[in-house]
């Protein structure tokens, strides 16, 4: 495994941990999301697409309701298609979007995000490949 994967799956796992050490445990919350407070992304499944394609997004606290998962990708929003539990991956995710990357996004790199209710998630690096 190569030092930054290693690296970016530290990262990864360090923000896991401060997202549900800042939950706090309340007990509120949206009844349509999971426990998570806010959206962490773990991995994109692939890492690059051309428009049209479908892309799987695996992570935690994504909205039950799929198309209230907001996904960004660079500046261009596009609703997520699924939401479905998965058994948890070795990086800690076990729910995952589904989204169709946008005709419009631009072409290269960038990032993707997903927006749930007002939370905003981290991000990954995803490539927008030329038709």
């Amino acid at each position: 495994m190569s030092l930054t994967l290693k690296m970016n799956r530290l990262l990864l796992l360090i923000t896991f941990i401060f997202v549900f050490s800042a939950c706090g445990g309340s007990g509120g919350g949206s009844s349509t999301t999971s426990t998570t407070s806010q959206p962490v992304l773990i991995a994109a499944l692939p890492n690059s697409a051309k428009a049209g394609d479908t892309v799987t997004l695996q992570g935690l606290g994504f909205s039950f309701t799929f198309n209230e998962n907001i996904v960004l990708v660079g500046n261009v929003t596009t609703p997520a298609l699924s939401h479905q539990f998965i058994n948890p991956t070795p990086g800690g995710a076990d729910e995952e979007i589904t989204f169709q990357v946008p005709s419009n996004a631009a072409v290269g790199g960038g990032t993707i995000t997903v927006l749930v209710d007002q939370a905003v998630s981290n991000s990954l690096p995803f490539t927008v490949e030329s038709p």
